[in-house]
């Protein structure tokens, strides 16, 4: 009988290939082949993948995470990963894949996935559905506390209050973070509280959506931004003013959107602040020249509010 056929004995001496031990192109080259569930499931295989992964880096341009009292999600650009409290276990679904893994936090699984990615992203939006349910938002906020800092460049955040906002804020490293977009906050008269962060500083754009102003001096607290949005109840001739006068008047100022209730503050007497002559009505677009720049400046009826606005031209 020929021997042919007949396997060879292994040499143990002989060291066996592993990705750690490809070329570093070639390793780089596999792992970015892996959906995003495979590479945080690879992180935790050993320290020298961790090392790896983290290194050839994770990026998506947006992140959506949301949570709420029983689950929590996670896209990663259009890559859902759903996160259950299943009879106090987690399972973990992606892709019609699901994993169980026995007496874990749901809340606490969503978010060491999410601290994995959220260094290599530009967009980061975080939703609270959690209704009435302050330890899952204080679980949250502690999750997150543990982090040195954080690299994003957008961060919006929906459902939350300033407190929360104020801690979440101070996770992010303020030199990359450019814009912030608050949706929905409770306890605004708090604004003030997170006006002190740097992150807040060195911020460029701000927006607020489905919540108002306290009062409208705090429209001041937003002057250093080149692009700002909020909604007040009242718009006064003297905020009118203090825009003209100040807010105009910085280089760094490019746009602003500002929402109010008509019943409570008069276009026209705004429109005069800007145009002495003005005789039109409550809706206008016209052409601002201090000497030195140009701005447009509009008024316009969007839903049951008036928005009035400022664009360096």
């Amino acid at each position: 009988m020929s021997d042919s056929n007949v396997d060879a004995p292994s040499d143990p001496t002989k060291k066996q290939e592993s990705l750690l031990n490809l070329p570093l192109d070639t390793a780089n080259q596999v792992l970015e082949k892996l959906d995003p569930l495979d590479l945080l499931a690879s992180r935790k295989v050993c320290q020298g993948l961790k090392t790896a992964i983290d290194r050839n880096g994770i990026s998506f341009d947006t992140i959506t995470f949301d949570f709420s009292d029983d689950q929590s999600i996670l896209d990663f650009d259009e890559n859902e990963i759903k996160y259950a409290d299943v009879d106090n276990d987690t399972t973990v679904t992606y892709k019609d894949q699901e994993k169980r893994f026995e007496n874990e936090n749901f809340l606490e699984i969503a978010v060491k996935d999410l601290k994995t990615v959220w260094n290599n992203v530009s967009k980061l939006h975080i939703y609270n559905y959690a209704e009435d349910r302050t330890d899952i938002i204080t679980s949250f906020i502690n999750s997150l506390k543990s982090e040195k800092s954080v690299h994003v460049k957008q961060i919006s955040l929906s459902n939350f209050s300033f407190n929360d906002v104020l801690n979440i804020l101070q996770c992010l490293d303020d030199q990359s973070l450019e814009a912030i977009k608050l949706s929905n906050p409770s306890q605004i008269n708090q604004l003030a509280q997170i006006t002190h962060l740097n992150q807040w500083k060195t911020a460029k754009n701000f927006e607020l959506c489905n919540g108002k102003l306290d009062n409208s001096e705090q429209i001041e607290h937003l002057f250093h931004f080149e692009e700002f949005g909020c909604g007040t109840d009242v718009f006064s001739v003297s905020n009118a003013v203090k825009v003209r006068d100040d807010l105009m008047k910085r280089s760094s100022f490019q746009t602003c959107r500002i929402y109010f209730n008509v019943s409570q503050s008069n276009p026209v007497d705004i429109a005069k602040v800007f145009k002495p002559d003005y005789v039109g009505g409550n809706e206008y677009s016209f052409e601002y020249s201090d000497d030195i720049h140009k701005f447009a400046i509009d008024c316009f009826r969007v839903g049951e509010s008036h928005r009035f606005s400022v664009r360096r031209c």
